[in-house]
This record gives C-alpha cells, structure tokens and sequence, in this order.
C-alpha cells in the first residue's frame, strides 16, 4: 500500500470519528434513557442520587456494598447493631437459599426494603398464608404515561399528589406501573398497606417477620436520579426512608443481575452475549473502543517501525557540589564577613517560606513570632541574633566567630519543626 493511499484513508477514519464524537455530544445522545439502578450510574434513570441521599439520611452508619451470594453469616456478621439490607432494580434474582438467609436476617430484628417491580417469588410466596400464587396474580400493572402517588400516613401525605412519569430525551412515553394485587393483599393479614398510585393501587407494603420487618415498593422509577434532583421526588423518597431504622445499610448489587438457579428473569436466560454487551453502555462502548484500537493498529502497521531512541539520560542535581565549591572560595579568600551574611539572609528567607514571617531582621516580634511558629525557644534565636550583631560590624573576622555563628543557626535548625 502506497503511503498517500494510507494517510487518505487515516484521515476518513479520523474525520468520521470526530463527526461521530460531535454527534454524540448532542442531548439526544447524551445520556442513556434505560434503566440500570447502579449506584454509581449518573444517567437518567440511575440511582446515584438515590445512594447518596442514603448517605446523607444516615451519616452515621455505613453503606456496604454486596457484590456475592448472600450468606447468613455475611448478613449477621455484627448481630449486635440493626442493618437494613436494601435492593433496587427492574427485577430481584435470589436463589433460594438467598432468600432463606434473607429471611433469617430480617427475623433476628433487622430490616429490609426492596424496591422493583419484580421482587424475588420466594419472597412473595413467604408472605403467602395459604395458596401458593405465580407472579401474574400477585402483582398487576397499569400502562399510563404518569401516576400520582399517596402515602396512607397522614404525616407523610403530600398536599399535592407526588406526580411521578417516564421520560426518553423530550417526550413522555407510556410506562408499566406495577402494584401489588388485592388477591395478595387479602392472603396475609399482617401485611399492612403504607403508599398507593393512582385509583387506590396499592405500590408500598410492609409486613412484619420474626423481629424484624420486611418493606416491599414495587416502582423503582420513582427513586431514579430523573425524579430525585426535583423537590417532589426527592420529598418521597425521603418518606419512604422514614419508615427504616437508624443501622448501617447493605446495599444488594449482586441481586440485580440474572444468574443460573434464581426464581426470575427467566426471558434473560436464552439471551445472547452479544446482545447483552450491546445492552449494557460500559461494555458497549468497551467493545467500540476495542475495535477502533484494533483497526488504528492494523493501518498503522502499515508503516515502517521507527527505530530506536536513545536514552536522554536526566541531568544531575549539581546544587550540592555547587555549595561546596563556593564555601571553598569563601574560605580561602577568608571572606567570613561575606559567608556570614549570606547565610543570615538565607535564614530570613527560610523562615519567610516556610514559616510565612515576613522580616528583613530579628526583632524581637520577629522572635516571639518564630518562637510559636517554630517551637525552638528564644534563646537560641536570640543567640542567632546576638551573633550576627558581633561579626556585621567587622570586615574581618576570624575562624571561630564565624563557626560560633554557624553553630547557632545549626542549633535552630535541628530543632524546629
């Protein structure tokens, strides 16, 4: 290959990559408009926001991360404080064993708050008294393109409705909102009723298991970072926090992702890695960058390998030797007066640096200055001082008075801090 061909061809690449850069940087396709609930995804309907109000609710307790199976012994591994164990997602995946774990937590007097639109089946049927029912039964759904959501606790309710909807770039757009059924309500009389959307649907359950209580929110759009930067949204979500009890949070990550045994998200198992690369932006744009790398790296091949550079070796640090070899004249030519000086001046200038004193000799409020600053004590920088007061007068001085003078700034030196 020619090498104009070459640099045409690098400069297409390089021309649609910036054409593609500026497109991007347009609103449409400046943020990602699906829903992930990562705790660190500043996109529309991430939930960062949500993590760190959690912070700021609780500051002084800890958010813990769970990032691997649940386990009981992970779960109780204080038993002496109260936890809240805390998930937010689309979907909850939870093996069996998980939820058991799950379950003997929250009885041992501890909290947990679960917030999707499909919470883990094992969980629902634990609630259950009598019949086991499957997932289309226990939750319905209504298709609008926003709610209005109410809290049954006169103390929480807003004076207006806390309006909540979906949104992709500049429009609304329908959205499945989820509630729980009458039909599940009725099978378990312990669970009480906290928040509804819209005709009296009721979207917010508690119910109490062993020691502890267990809350169930079945709309995770609303505690989103598109609904938690405005007064209203950020107003319910502190609500629904309300109901928790002070203790240090662990925040369920691994639960938010379909794995091999779990109850749910059995339409993700046939998915395609492909398509779940694509799915994800991270990957996405990992997958795009490996490609364009591997493309540049194939063109620049092309070319002829450039040879060897050689090795700049650093210059040296010479100030020491320098010091040496003027010390050296100085003491030579017994130019004790001029040495002297100099290093008074550079003792002013020390301590303008370092100590921010700013004085062009040693007065006594200078002293009391440095005295504090320093913490060496005023007798030694009064002998600096009454030193230099001896050997400025002179133009001549000998090998000891000059050393005397020399000794007091070592002192100082040796003990500031």
């Amino acid at each position: 290959m020619k090498q104009g061909a070459l640099i045409w061809i690098l400069a297409v690449i390089i021309f649609g990559g910036i054409l593609i850069f500026f497109m991007n940087l347009s609103p449409e396709n400046r943020f990602d408009w699906n829903e992930n609930y990562a705790h660190n995804s500043d996109q529309p309907y991430g939930a960062e926001v949500f993590y760190k109000l959690l912070d700021s609710y609780f500051p002084e307790n800890d958010i813990e991360r769970n990032e691997v199976l649940l386990d009981v012994q992970d779960l109780l591994n204080d038993s002496s404080s109260h936890k809240t164990y805390l998930f937010i997602g689309e979907e909850q995946f939870l093996k069996p064993s998980e939820v058991d774990a799950l379950f003997k937590f929250i009885e041992r007097g501890n909290t947990a708050l679960i917030i999707a639109k499909q919470p883990a089946y094992p969980i629902l049927s634990e609630l259950l008294v009598d019949s086991v029912f499957n997932t289309e039964s226990l939750l319905k759904s209504i298709s609008k393109e926003s709610v209005n959501a109410q809290f049954y606790d006169p103390a929480l309710q807003n004076q207006i409705n806390y309006n909540f909807h979906f949104q992709q770039i500049d429009l609304k757009s329908e959205y499945q909102f989820t509630y729980f059924s009458n039909v599940f309500l009725r099978q378990n009389k312990a669970i009480t009723p906290l928040g509804v959307i819209d005709d009296n649907n009721v979207n917010f359950i508690t119910a109490q298991v062993g020691k502890g209580r267990v809350f169930l929110h079945t709309n995770p759009l609303f505690f989103t970072n598109y609904h938690l930067i405005k007064n209203q949204g950020a107003k319910y979500a502190e609500s629904v926090l309300s109901y928790l009890k002070p203790g240090d949070i662990i925040w369920d990550s691994y639960a938010q992702n379909w794995k091999p045994g779990t109850d749910s998200g059995l339409l993700n198992q046939n998915q395609s890695p492909l398509s779940f690369i694509l799915n994800n932006p991270p990957l996405y744009w990992a997958l795009v960058i490996l490609l364009v790398t591997g493309l540049l790296y194939v063109l620049f091949a092309f070319k002829r390998i450039q040879r060897v550079v050689p090795v700049i070796e650093p210059k040296k640090n010479s100030s020491l030797e320098f010091i040496k070899t003027i010390s050296r004249l100085y003491f030579i030519e017994r130019e004790h007066p001029t040495m002297v000086r100099h290093q008074m001046r550079y003792f002013l200038s020390w301590i303008r640096e370092k100590y921010r004193i700013q004085a062009s000799e040693l007065d006594d409020q200078t002293i009391d200055k440095l005295h504090v600053k320093s913490g060496v004590s005023k007798e030694i920088i009064q002998d600096i001082r009454d030193e230099y007061q001896k050997v400025r007068v002179y133009s001549v001085l000998d090998d000891k008075i000059a050393i005397k003078f020399h000794q007091s700034l070592t002192r100082f030196y040796k003990n500031c801090k």
